[in-house]
């Protein structure tokens, strides 16, 4: 089963590639469309992707010859058997994380646990949230796939995480995958708590 996340950046995307592929033991892809990302720019992708396989894309992210995000992946997700959409509601801290690491990660590292502190308002960076966020509602509401919301997939009770991922209709163990994601832990450290 070939299966497509279209994200919005900060949504919980990437762990949920990686947890979905291990525990259904499928290759991954991450953000196949990145070219600004010095790491997953140098990668060599296949002309095609496996048969088994998970592919993690943002939203706004489009190969070189498109231009329209609409357009392109009301194509591209004939290529594949499910499409899971994923977003986030809570904008603010979702722009946070993405000012933070733009600020702080220069090579491109956005795995990292980090204590937030207030950093100057990046307006534009903030009105590409609001965008982004609404074009993909728009997207979701356009081919009638349910959004899977973060909130409801990783801080929901277990039953909102479980009804999030029946939603997919993808044949995974719900609890398996729900314990696989729970098991990472999230990025954002409040300020009480210290590193290790």
């Amino acid at each position: 089963m070939k299966i497509l996340i279209i994200a919005i950046p900060r949504s919980g995307s990437s762990t949920l590639t990686n947890s979905l592929a291990k525990v259904l033991q499928y290759d991954k892809y991450h953000e196949p469309f990145n070219y600004d990302h010095p790491n997953l720019a140098q990668r060599n992708l296949p002309e095609k992707f496996p048969k088994n396989v998970v592919v993690k894309t943002l939203f706004h992210q489009l190969p070189l010859n498109a231009n329209n995000p609409f357009d392109f992946y009301k194509k591209e997700i004939s290529e594949y058997d499910k499409v899971i959409i994923l977003a986030r509601q809570d904008i603010k801290a979702a722009y946070e994380s993405f000012n933070h690491n733009l600020i702080t990660n220069e090579v491109g590292n956005w795995h990292l646990p980090y204590i937030y502190k207030e950093i100057n308002f990046n307006i534009d960076l903030y009105k590409n949230y609001l965008k982004w966020t609404s074009d993909i509602i728009e997207f979701s509401r356009i081919l009638n796939i349910e959004i899977t919301w973060y909130e409801d997939l990783y801080l929901g009770d277990s039953k909102k995480s479980i009804k999030a991922i029946n939603n997919w209709n993808i044949e995974v163990n719900a609890e398996q995958l729900i314990t696989a994601l729970k098991n990472i832990k999230k990025y954002r450290i409040n300020n009480k708590e210290t590193l290790i």
